[in-house]
């Protein structure tokens, strides 16, 4: 990227951007950021070099800002948004069979034996 970059065109560079790293932030992402909370932070950190890179930004620039303009997901907003994804098609029984039991809704566990306000 930081060789090309001069000959690219923003455009060209979010296609390459999607092509290349996209897809490996995206696969399984739910299960490998979930085993530990540090997990993404290699990424995240390449990710915000990436997007320096495509904005022709100084290194030690703000990345947030960045990300606004070529409207792209940080790693753990994207974990974010593919676990709600998941937890939609879940609901909304658009998984595989295999994901029916998969998952106990906590009014299946416990019951409240709630009393009214003041008794």
């Amino acid at each position: 990227m930081v060789k090309v970059r001069h000959y690219l065109s923003l455009k060209t560079s979010q296609t390459i951007y999607y092509t290349m790293v996209y897809p490996c932030l995206t696969y399984c992402n739910i299960i490998w950021t979930s085993t530990c909370p540090t997990r993404p932070k290699p990424f995240f950190m390449i990710q915000k070099k990436i997007v320096r890179i495509m904005t022709f930004a100084k290194y030690n620039e703000k990345s947030r800002p960045l990300f606004l303009q070529l409207k792209l997901l940080d790693i753990y907003q994207l974990n974010t948004y593919l676990t709600a994804l998941f937890m939609y098609s879940y609901f909304h029984h658009i998984l595989p069979n295999y994901f029916t039991n998969y998952f106990a809704l906590n009014k299946e566990i416990h019951t409240c034996f709630c009393l009214p306000f003041g008794q």
